[in-house]
């Protein structure tokens, strides 16, 4: 049954307060440019973190002006990304310059200095970085690889609100910035623009520009008799002002951007929550989920290949549901307008264009709405992909001879169970994710429910004892934090009849919490350490110190070889550039001491949350061909949330599969979600799961001939008890 209502694409929500601004304005006798325009251009330069702001009628006009004082003209080139809206391409037009259209990241959806690179000519002018979707894209790399002739002008009409990797507003950069304000965007005043920027001479010329290029604007005229004489006029100018009718709503509406934000990625989370439960679940814009994400659109990518239809058809049975389903955008460089024979191709954006689509998202939504739309595409797609199996056998069969490790592993239940159980640490590492931990939208600081824990261990004991090697204990944080841990260690080591390893940063080890983790019977305790020389420590940790954590280790390591004691102990360490030199002293030094094992990790990005690692890593990738990583066939991650998860190694992207109180760890595992991660894994088709088809961590995993090092070091210790 469709839905009652349309849902739109992007609906404002208007409150009786910007209704009550407008009220004010109307009956104050001035509704054009004044002093609620002057106030919303302060209030909006301080939002944004940047010394001015012009208004201006709409983000077109504030794009062709921002391209106008940076003195682009005819003969000049302006290389912009063709998925765009066709404004950021017309601006150049306007002004006689060609539009040179560019490709996008994948990913993120947005320019980089790669694909821009590949256009510049000695014609070129100015570069338009438009943040797709909310997503900043990364202007300070773009600035560092373009000449200095070359201007950059940020077309930020998706992105108020979003903010750049070191935590700066979006239009504070110093380039122009040109943000949008109409019906449909995050801050709306039915229509509008501005122009954000630092330069005072640049402000004042733009202000007489939007006003036919007189020096004084008409509300200094109406309120100042000795500027009714306008003066000369020195410069063409044009029709382009904002009005205070407008303003008053944009007033009321910055202050209530801290309310729209959270709905925003809350209805966000619930479709990736949802969608990712697809066995070839659509692909989401990057970092979608990331706190510094504005989240004007939600853009997915449709598995094609493994549909019976288009992408047009799809949105279509969409919209029939009465859901604004919308396309954002088509390719601009395939368009008449723009000289498409003229123009080369571009591979990414020709791909993405064919199968990308927009679902509803917008502060006056409901999270119910979200679930309703999540329901209404999963039904949908399931239809499409049931279609499409029936008619052919994938190339998974044929292949899966070829790997060797199916026959050990079970599709009934994990050989590996992870539960994380908080999102607190005691540190600062420089390689986390989270390096301060602090709650937000994005981190939550959850600990996880002791019942969901015994859940989890009761089914190890009923399902996993021909599967389940071992349960461990980690955290996105520090494990000893939680306030019932070692009663719940305690409950696994006693109840689960499997292997139980713990672990910790060893700053808590204290003499009394030693014993009470001896207490428990835990048959490992694994400690990272990550440094020989203190001031190594000091700077990988920044809140640590290595003194007190080596006394608490040798402590424990002491207890640990006294009488009747079962628990060993691993002492790892992650190796990087900082501590690179210290490995062998580290490792010597630790075996000489007593640890049972000593880990030496590579290091990691947690799957691909540290850019510059990521971007490291997935050079390193490139040298060799890609086999599968084994965690869809090993492991299942139970987070604090209380979410199953099937990558231990994410923290943010969002790698959830379901709700761990509605369903169980061997539904999941079982199921169809997890069946078709397995397939892409096989075939290297990624299309439906491009989490793991973007990840930069997969020659980090074992591989059956190289051994399986965690799983084989329990094996070793548990033949020896």
């Amino acid at each position: 049954m469709r839905r009652k209502e349309f849902l739109p694409f992007g609906k404002p929500d208007f409150s009786d307060e910007e209704i009550a601004a407008v009220t004010r304005v109307l009956r104050s006798g001035w509704v054009g440019m004044g002093p609620e325009t002057i106030a919303f251009e302060i209030e909006l330069a301080k939002y944004l973190g940047v010394p001015h702001v012009v208004m201006v009628n709409s983000c077109t006009s504030a794009l062709f002006l921002a391209l106008h004082v940076s003195g682009v003209g005819p003969g000049d080139e302006v290389i912009c990304p063709s998925l765009t809206w066709c404004s950021t391409a017309n601006a150049a037009l306007y002004l006689g310059a060609r539009p040179v259209f560019c490709d996008i990241d994948p990913k993120t959806l947005c320019v980089t200095p790669e694909t821009v690179f590949a256009k510049l000519t000695a014609k070129t002018k100015a570069v338009m970085a438009v943040h797709f979707g909310g997503l900043a894209a990364d202007v300070k790399a773009l600035r560092a690889a373009l000449p200095p002739s070359v201007v950059i002008v940020e077309d930020a009409a998706h992105a108020l609100g979003a903010r750049f990797g070191d935590g700066t507003a979006v239009g504070s950069s110093g380039s122009l910035t040109c943000f949008s304000f109409y019906a449909n965007k995050n801050l709306s005043t039915g229509d509008g623009g501005a122009v954000a920027l630092s330069d005072s001479n640049l402000t004042e010329r733009l202000r007489s520009l939007r006003q036919h290029g007189l020096p004084a604007d008409a509300w200094k005229r109406f309120s100042h008799p000795n500027a009714l004489l306008s003066g000369e006029l020195n410069a063409l100018g044009y029709k382009m002002n904002y009005t205070d009718l407008q303003a008053c709503i944009g007033r009321v509406q910055l202050r209530r951007q801290g309310e729209f934000h959270p709905t925003r990625l809350a209805i966000a989370r619930r479709y990736c929550e949802s969608l990712a439960r697809l066995p070839m679940a659509p692909q989401f814009q990057e970092r979608v989920l990331d706190p510094d994400h504005a989240r004007h659109l939600f853009t997915v990518s449709l598995p094609l290949e493994h549909m019976s239809i288009s992408r047009d058809a799809f949105m279509q049975e969409l919209r029939a549901e009465n859901i604004g389903a919308s396309i954002h955008y088509s390719p601009l460089h395939k368009m008449m307008l723009y000289g498409r024979k003229e123009q080369a191709a571009l591979a990414y954006t020709e791909r993405l264009s064919q199968r990308i689509m927009t679902l509803p998202i917008s502060a006056s939504m409901r999270v119910e709405d979200a679930d309703d739309v999540g329901e209404r595409f999963q039904r949908l797609l399931r239809r499409a992909l049931k279609k499409i199996a029936s008619k052919k056998k994938t190339s998974a069969q044929a292949e899966a001879v070829e790997y060797g490790f199916q026959g050990r592993l079970k599709a009934e239940f994990p050989s590996q169970v992870i539960i994380d159980t908080t999102e607190l640490c005691n540190l600062a590492c420089v390689h986390c994710p989270h390096p301060v931990f602090k709650k937000s939208e994005y981190y939550s600081g959850a600990s996880l429910d002791p019942e969901l824990n015994a859940k989890a261990v009761d089914e190890v004991r009923k399902y996993g004892q021909e599967a389940t090697q071992y349960i461990r204990y980690t955290g996105e944080g520090e494990t000893l934090i939680h306030k019932n841990f070692f009663a719940m260690l305690g409950y696994a080591a006693k109840n689960s009849g499997v292997a139980v390893t713990v672990t910790t940063n060893g700053v808590l080890l204290d003499e009394a919490r030693c014993e009470k983790l001896l207490h428990t019977n835990v048959d490992i305790v694994d400690i990272s350490i990550d440094a020989f020389l203190p001031e190594t420590y000091s700077k990988i940790r920044v809140k640590g110190d290595l003194k007190v954590t080596q006394a608490n280790v040798l402590r424990l390591l002491r207890m640990t070889k006294m009488p009747g004691v079962k628990t060993k102990v691993i002492v790892s360490y992650i190796e990087q550039l900082s501590n690179a030199l210290e490995t062998s002293d580290f490792e010597r030094y630790w075996k000489e001491h007593g640890a049972d094992y000593v880990v030496i990790r590579r290091l990691h990005s947690a799957a691909g949350a540290i850019p510059d690692i990521a971007r490291e890593m997935r050079e390193k990738n490139e040298s060799g061909p890609r086999r599968p990583c084994l965690y869809p066939w090993e492991r299942i991650v139970l987070n604090p949330r209380g979410q199953l998860a099937f990558c231990p190694a994410d923290w943010t992207h969002g790698s959830t599969v379901v709700d761990y109180r509605k369903t169980t760890i061997r539904e999941t595992w079982g199921g169809e979600f997890c069946q078709g991660l397995r397939q892409a894994h096989l075939t290297n088709n990624f299309g439906a799961h491009a989490f793991c088809g973007q990840c930069p961590d997969w020659q980090a995993t074992r591989w059956p001939s190289e051994g399986r090092s965690y799983a084989d070091m329990i094996e070793g210790f548990k033949a020896t008890e």
